[in-house]
Order: structure tokens, then sequence, then C-alpha cells
């Protein structure tokens, strides 16, 4: 029976294409795909029933609220909290992170009013904060140094990432397709408590499965950690690629995030289904059809040379392009109740950003991990995120108030601008050299760099 799991085991090892890696790499890759399996899936099995239900039972102006109040907290906390793990340990991070999540859940359950909602969002945004690219963190810094003589030019790297990505849309699919079939058949209630009962379970694995890769984490002073801040704000505002890099990536984060996964794309799916479980079924069909392309992606994800290049096309491709064309085929081709023909033409049209996104996720990791110095990836990483929040305050502020006064489509015009800017911004970040392999020292950055 050990020989027969060990096999198999290999066999995991080998499709990942990580077989070739010293025993010590190999057990940080699955320790990541561990806590990211039930991370990815109780997220998306959450998310579709959390927004239809604030879409449902708040007015258009209190949507725009409660998630103002949720990424109000997180613009203050993200980058606080996750350069705290550079001092105190990722997985202490991850622990107090899910800890917070499980608490904010009784706000959610037998909440009745707005004000209970946001204090749901406050505590959400609080672990989420914490959560924010420590597990991604966790792992860079512990395989980047390790994998020098190994993995030198990242190939290795770079097909793990693309082969997983399948594997995570198929465990986001099962999310959406569960989620939504237990909103509808049973309650959304159902959905927030069995939300609550898989916390727990990442919880314990997190436990169990992580470990610390801080060292002398008892001599860390707050000046070394308020220092580690400065310097990473130091490289963010001095490095031209950098700088613009994130602020084009934070801007389309957050067009996404504040915009349109709250106010369009869920509202789009109930509109053509006609049911918590028909906006499951629908998003998971996008979803699948994603795998599709992800699968391409590994066939011939070495033949893109250029990563900077392909990242920016596939971003205003992906973005700005693909939110005109569905604005204009919402337009043209309204829902008419459950009607299968339009739902088609809607999973047609998802193949844009579908097939893009697919190449540009697994090209953008690639140009992070050698654009982002070792010693402050998690702080950088953090920082990221942060951006996105701050610029999703106004954003989400914004939607809600055009939505309210110009109605669903007018909400359009606003997530197409601030998409093709963001892409702009990412681009002119590209274009100073964000595939370069350079990562410079604190020391060596300054305003004349690049």
């Amino acid at each position: 029976m050990y020989e027969e799991q060990q096999e198999s085991v290999s066999r995991i090892y080998a499709w990942l294409g990580v077989e070739s890696l010293s025993d010590d790499l190999r057990k940080s890759i699955r320790a990541r795909l561990i806590i990211n399996f039930p991370r990815i899936f109780a997220g998306n099995f959450l998310i579709i029933t959390l927004t239809l239900f604030y879409l449902d039972t708040l007015n258009p102006l209190e949507v725009g609220a409660v998630w103002g109040v949720y990424f109000t907290t997180l613009a203050l906390l993200d980058y606080l909290s996750r350069t705290l793990g550079d001092t105190i340990g990722y997985k202490r991070v991850l622990i107090g992170a899910y800890l917070s999540k499980l608490i904010a859940i009784p706000f959610l359950i037998f909440g009745t009013s707005f004000i209970w909602y946001a204090a749901f969002m406050i505590l959400l945004a609080v672990g989420d904060s914490q959560e924010s690219g420590a597990l991604e963190a966790w792992f860079d810094n512990y395989y980047r140094p390790r994998a020098e003589s190994e993995d030198p030019e990242r190939k290795i790297h770079t097909q793990f990432i693309a082969r997983v990505s399948p594997v995570y849309s198929l465990v986001t699919i099962c999310g959406f397709v569960i989620g939504g079939f237990v909103a509808t058949e049973i309650s959304r209630q159902t959905v927030f408590a069995v939300f609550a009962f898989l916390l727990a379970i990442e919880l314990l694995l997190i436990q169990k499965v992580l470990w610390e890769t801080v060292e002398n984490k008892t001599k860390q002073r707050l000046g070394d950690y308020l220092g580690r801040i400065r310097q990473s704000l130091s490289i963010f505002i001095n490095s031209r690629t950098i700088f613009f890099y994130f602020l084009g990536i934070a801007a389309i984060w957050a067009a996404n995030e504040s915009v349109w996964h709250t106010f369009i794309s869920i509202r789009i799916y109930l509109e053509y289904t006609g049911s918590d479980a028909g906006a499951g079924i629908l998003r998971s069909a996008v979803f699948a059809s994603a795998l599709l392309w992800q699968l391409l992606v590994i066939k011939f994800i070495d033949r893109f040379k250029r990563p900077h290049l392909w990242v920016f096309l596939s971003t205003v491709v992906s973005n700005a392009m693909f939110f005109a064309m569905i604005m204009v085929y919402y337009q043209f081709v309204p829902p008419t109740g459950v009607d299968l023909l339009p739902v088609i033409g809607i999973i047609l049209l998802y193949q844009i950003p579908a097939s893009w996104e697919s190449l540009q996720g697994t090209l953008q990791q690639r140009i992070n991990l050698d654009l982002i110095p070792d010693e402050h990836r998690n702080s950088l990483y953090s920082l990221l995120p942060t951006l996105a929040r701050i610029f999703g305050i106004p954003f989400v502020m914004i939607t809600g108030y055009v939505t309210d006064i110009g109605g669903f489509v007018g909400s359009f015009y606003w997530l197409i601008a601030v998409s093709f800017i963001g892409s702009i911004l990412l681009g002119i970040g590209l274009l100073f050299g964000a595939d370069s392999k350079t990562q410079p020292s604190p020391d060596e950055v300054s305003p004349e760099s690049d």
C-alpha cells in the first residue's frame, strides 16, 4: 500500500513537471497545494450567494457602502498585516486570518440590517488582509533561494504554475456549482453556515501542514518592522517599472473586484439564468472554458519569449475590450427569462478573457518572481492589493451612485474607462522592463533607477 501511494505521488509530481526537484522543494509544493484547494473552494462556494444576498437585501447605495467598508478596512490593514508576515512568520498570520473570519460569520448568519453586514465585512476584511498573499509569499521565499541550482531560469516554476492552474479552476467550478445549488435548494443561510465549517477545516490544515520559515523572530524589533515597510515603499516609489506596473495592476484589480464582480457580472448570471443555482452553473461554465485554455497554455507556454509584451496585450483584450463587448451584448440580447441561446452567447463572449487571462496569469507570476526582491517580496505583494483596495473604495462608491442614478448600463461605461486607464499604466511599467531578471537591492534603488 505504501509503495502504491508513493507511486501515485510520483505520477502527480511528474504531471506537475516538478519530479526533478529535490524532496525539500517538492514538500513546499505539496504544502501549497494542500492549503490552496480548500481555500479556493471555500471562497468560491460563498461569493455568488453573498453578492446576490446583498443585491437583493440592500439598495444600490447600501451595496456600494457595505463593499466600501470592506475595501476601506482592507486598504488600512492589508499592507501592515502582510508585512507582518516578514516579521512573525506567514503561518501565524494565516492562523490569525482564519480566526478573524470565523468570528465574523455570526454577524452574517444572524444579521438583519446594514449595520450587521457592515460589521461582518469589517471582520472579513481583517481576515482577508492577513491572508492576502501570505501563502504565495511563503512559497516564493522558500522556493526561490533553494531553486537557484535546480531551476535557475524558472522554467520548472512556470510549468508548475501553468499545470496547476486548471486544477484550481476545477476546484473553483465545484465551489460555484455546489454553493449555488445549496442556496437554491436549501437556503442562503445554509451556505453561510457551511462556509464557517470550511473555515474551521482550513484553520486545522494550516496548523498541521505549514511550517515557519522566519528565523530569530523573537529578535525582531518594531524599528526593524517599520524599517522594512519604509524600504519596500522606497522600492515601489523609486522604481519606475514597479511603480507603473503596480498602479496598472491595482487599477484593473480594483475595477474587476469592486465594480465587475460586485455589481455587474453576478447580476448578469442571475438575470440570464433565473436562480442562484443557475448563476453558479453559468459561472462554472465560464471557468470550465477557461480550463481548456489553460491546458493549451501548458502546451505552448515556452513559446512566449517576451512575457512583458504578452501580459500587456492580454490585459487590454481581456478587460476593457471584453467589458465593452459584453455591454453591447447585454443591450442587444437582453435576458428574457431562462433561454438557452442568450446564455450560450454569454459563454462564447467569455472566451475572450478566458483565453488571454490564462496566458497572462502564468506569465505575470514569472515576471513577479524575477522583478520583486526576495527580502521584500511579502511586503510588496502586500502593497499591490492595498493599492487595489485604495482604488476600490471610491470605485465601489461611485459605482453605487452611478447605478442608482444612471442605471445598470451606466456602470459599464465607468468600468470600461477605469480598465482602459489601468491597462495603459501597466503597459508603461512593462515597457520600462518588467521582464528583467535583475532585482535591485534597497541600496541600489534611487529616483533615477529603473
